[in-house]
């Protein structure tokens, strides 16, 4: 294999007080450094060899949990120069990167004070057995289909609360069958539910009034996949009923 060496400049400093934090990017965890001193203390030091990210002022756009490392052990911090960027640079840097959670992308631009995900946040942390990606999905596209272009946009800063009455609805709804479905906050069911309600046939009303009459909660109804959850939902439904009711073909 042919190489070719790099002309990219690697700087080392002890002046800590030259960098600084970018506001919106994820937050220090102090598991994290923990981690990192025991390996180096353990002879795994890497430091010189894996530098951080800087711009031309000094604001970190990769590396800050390596910044604190080095400050914490008072050693030198080794850095390469790019052109200033910002927070949006940061986010395109990890947007590919598994170590950036989708719980790290909200923080960040709820930290730039971007009102549709801070109304996310609120949303999510009162729907709490809801993930994150769920919210989004309800909030964005009014459906539970997640990941792909829809996680996409939400970590590119362009997620916007589209269908927010809708995803009240539903988060109430699923919060009807607590007591009756064994999860009825997990996907699977959430899917199942929308394909119901998608097929012109479902009553919640009704099926609130099913429950009652019907199911004392005593052995909560289980499924696996939202094909499963759907024939649970027919089942409620039509029992005790001559008139019955399909949503979906099987």
């Amino acid at each position: 294999m042919k190489e070719v060496e790099s002309h990219v400049k690697i700087y080392f400093s002890s002046d800590y007080s030259a960098f600084k934090h970018v506001t919106g990017n994820r937050d220090i965890k102090d598991s994290k450094i923990k981690k990192l001193i025991r390996a180096i203390k353990a002879g795994h030091d890497y430091l010189p060899q894996c530098p951080i990210l800087v711009d031309e002022d000094y604001n970190i756009i990769d590396g800050q949990h390596r910044f604190y490392l080095c400050k914490q052990l008072k050693v030198p911090i080794h850095y390469i120069k790019i052109k200033k960027g910002g927070i949006k640079e940061i986010t395109i840097l990890n947007s590919n990167n598994d170590s950036w959670s989708n719980n790290d992308f909200l923080n960040c631009y709820c930290d730039m004070q971007i009102e549709d995900y801070k109304n996310l946040h609120d949303f999510q942390l009162s729907n709490h057995k809801f993930g994150i990606s769920m919210c989004v999905a309800l909030l964005y596209q009014g459906n539970s289909t997640r990941g792909g272009v829809t996680i996409t946009i939400f970590r590119d800063g362009l997620f916007k609360i589209r269908y927010l009455e809708k995803a009240k609805l539903i988060v109430q709804m699923c919060c009807d069958y607590q007591g009756y479905i064994d999860f009825p906050f997990r996907a699977e069911f959430v899917d199942a539910l929308l394909k119901a309600m998608g097929s012109g046939k479902y009553d919640h009303e009704e099926m609130k009034e099913q429950l009652k009459l019907h199911y004392k909660g005593d052995e909560r109804l289980q499924g696996k996949g939202w094909k499963e959850y759907i024939v649970k939902l027919e089942e409620i439904l039509n029992f005790h009923k001559k008139t019955r009711k399909v949503f979906v073909k099987h």
